[in-house]
């Protein structure tokens, strides 16, 4: 019977992998034989077993971690890798501002932060990871923008420039405005407050009868033209206003405030919930 040139280069591919095999065998038998006379007891000593140090693996991956000031500053941190475009993200404590990104691949990434509207924005960065090891990015502070009237209603950030009034002892802060007609375009609702017999810093109460009051209105827009009365208004309910600073030299009020607003319109079901406000008003 003859065999086929395909099947003598099999035949005789499989006797070189055979010798080779037992070649290795051999010596590694050897090798234990070898180190069996060697690392045998000498006379009059116990055979003791010698300890052999533990050598922990070395992880492929690496971390991120820093620290953001003011702790709310920054809503999100993302590292992008440049290698292969891959995006990973954390949320810093929303207490201490502290941030830690782990299980990230060795690179180079690039570091960019997502700031809440209120704060400055932080610039990005360029930094390594290295396998094993923890980047520490240090820390970023950033400052709360120098808004007239800032605050959140129903959990949505609103701030932009207001004009005050501080004529005597009633203080009023609304939309900054030309001939009634708010220039702000970025919204058709503004806020204003009004302090009844503001003369020295204090809590000042907003409710049923009240003077003080802190009002939502909405303003309509027609043929692209702001027209200046109102559509909707959030007004009554219950509020606050805390006057913290009156500097009569600078002329600036300044304040915290925050309120629960219900619909002009009767419907109770709709209303306006009013939070971290700030007052920072030149007058």
């Amino acid at each position: 019977m003859k065999i086929g040139k395909q099947a003598n280069l099999y035949i005789f591919y499989n006797i070189q992998l055979m010798k080779r095999n037992l070649t290795y065998l051999l010596a590694s038998v050897m090798t234990i034989l070898s180190c069996s006379k060697n690392s045998g007891p000498k006379p009059g000593q116990a055979n003791a077993a010698t300890p052999q140090a533990i050598v922990a693996p070395v992880s492929s991956l690496g971390s991120f971690s820093g620290i953001i000031s003011p702790a709310k500053a920054v809503k999100t941190v993302t590292f992008v890798l440049s290698a292969t475009g891959k995006s990973y993200s954390c949320i810093p404590d929303t207490a201490t501002g502290s941030f830690k990104m782990d299980n990230l691949p060795e690179g180079l990434y690039r570091v960019t932060f997502v700031n809440d509207a209120r704060y400055g924005p932080l610039a990005y960065l360029n930094a390594p990871i290295f396998a094993g090891k923890n980047n520490d990015l240090g820390s970023y502070s950033t400052t709360i923008k120098a808004y007239y009237l800032s605050y959140e209603i129903n959990g949505v950030f609103e701030g932009w420039p207001f004009q005050a009034y501080y004529p005597s002892s009633s203080f009023y802060i609304g939309p900054l405005a030309i001939g009634g007609i708010p220039e702000d375009t970025r919204t058709a609702y503004y806020l204003s407050i009004s302090v009844d017999g503001l003369v020295h810093p204090g809590t000042y109460t907003c409710k049923g009868t009240s003077k003080s009051k802190i009002n939502y209105s909405g303003y309509r827009l027609g043929s692209g033209v702001r027209i200046s009365y109102q559509s909707t208004e959030y007004i009554g309910g219950e509020g606050t206003i805390i006057i913290t600073s009156i500097d009569a030299n600078k002329r600036i009020v300044q304040g915290t405030f925050t309120a629960t607003l219900t619909s002009a319109s009767g419907n109770a079901a709709d209303t306006k919930v009013v939070r971290n406000g700030v007052i920072n008003a030149p007058y």
